[in-house]
């Protein structure tokens, strides 16, 4: 007998995507030969992939809510899939996501993924996903990438790792802010107090 493909398992922590995961699940589901319509069969199926919070979750359900599929994927639905913006998981997620940038010494490629997938978990369409990947780029990749009116994230990474390879990559100057020097007539002679009367 082959061996069928298995489904991920789901936790419930905001870094997973509990969208792909309910579809990976039933996907997996019909591969083996568990309808929906066979309840019992396919709850207890997702009550064997959850783990962590999820399977918390899971438990603390009522009967009544775990006798039919349809009610368990709308009560995960709204648990898990639906954002809640008030959560204060979410608006950290959401606050990071905004102040993402590309720090020096890392890659491109490692920044934007990381931005996919906090984007991921915030729902974020690609398009501001694109104007955030250029937004944290260095002010001259970010305009090498900008000339290029790039549609969507894919084409702006490529983009930008073009720019990259030409060199348009360089780290951004700090600019410390400088101290006055004082003028020699301005230096007074310390060993004297400064109200003195001579």
């Amino acid at each position: 007998m082959e061996k069928l493909a298995n489904c991920r398992k789901f936790g419930g922590y905001p870094h997973e995507n509990a969208a792909l995961f309910i579809a990976e699940f039933e996907s997996y589901a019909t591969l083996h030969n568990i309808s929906p319509l066979d309840d019992n069969r396919i709850i207890a199926a997702l009550h064997l992939h959850l783990t962590g919070p999820a399977l918390t979750w899971f438990n603390s359900l009522s009967s009544e809510n775990k006798a039919s599929w349809e009610a368990i994927v709308h009560l995960f639905t709204d648990k898990y899939v639906d954002l809640d913006w008030q959560n204060p998981t979410v608006m950290l997620d959401s606050e990071i996501f905004e102040n993402m940038s590309l720090s020096s010494g890392q890659s491109i490629d490692n920044f934007i993924a990381n931005l996919w997938k906090k984007a991921n978990t915030l729902k974020k369409p690609d398009h501001e996903i694109l104007v955030k990947f250029i937004k944290g780029l260095p002010e001259q990749l970010a305009f090498f990438v900008r000339a290029g009116h790039h549609r969507d994230s894919p084409s702006a990474l490529a983009a930008a790792k073009m720019g990259e390879a030409y060199g348009y990559r360089k780290a951004e100057l700090q600019v410390a802010a400088a101290s006055k020097q004082a003028k020699p007539s301005d230096k007074r002679d310390l060993s004297s107090p400064p109200y003195s009367h001579k």
